[in-house]
């Protein structure tokens, strides 16, 4: 009901939910018919929340606030101290603000220090123990049995659509410095 009502529609809200339309529809109803209440004035394609709706958005989110905090309380760490954590730069700004923001909330009594490095000189950090933890893009044979994978990436050439190579021809490349996995595997 509270993604119908923010999105404006059912179609936007079964976008937003993942869902079928008439899935959201049918949810919808189902609530109206359990409280026998109408919750929605629909207006063509616009939906309006009653006034009924509008006491029940309150309900619901008192109730899924409480249970917010009830998890969070309750997934707390004791765990307290300093944690170095090295990441890649193409990383650090698409990954780290959420990770951060999650790492805090489950455990508040660490103190996170970031530090941001090309993924070779990360391994070196990691292997003199500089840091205690590092966030960084692997080729499979580097993979170590006790890394933990997040996600895959799949590289690709990128070229001008002005210019084509010959197969025997050198390419001019555009890396990073030479401590960088990405730049290893495109030579």
């Amino acid at each position: 009901m509270k993604t119908t009502i923010e999105a404006g529609s059912l179609t936007a809200a079964a976008r937003q939910l993942s869902m079928t339309t008439s899935a959201v529809s049918w949810k919808l109803k189902r609530l109206e018919t359990r409280l026998g209440r109408k919750l929605i004035d629909r207006n063509g394609h616009q939906f309006q929340p009653t006034s009924e709706a509008r006491q029940l958005l309150e309900y619901a989110e008192v109730i899924v606030n409480t249970h917010d905090r009830a998890v969070q309380h309750f997934r707390l760490s004791d765990v307290e101290g300093k944690l170095i954590i090295g990441i890649t730069d193409d990383l650090a700004s698409n990954q780290l603000p959420a990770f951060v923001h999650e790492f805090h909330l489950r455990h508040p009594g660490v103190r996170l220090e970031i530090r941001v490095e090309q993924q070779l000189a990360l391994l070196e950090w990691y292997d003199e123990r500089v840091i205690d933890m590092a966030i960084l893009p692997l080729e499979q044979p580097l993979i170590l049995g006790s890394d933990i994978e997040l996600w895959q990436d799949e590289l690709i050439w990128v070229k001008s659509r002005e210019r084509d190579y010959a197969l025997t021809e050198p390419v001019p490349l555009v890396t990073f410095s030479p401590k960088c996995t990405y730049r290893d595997a495109a030579i």
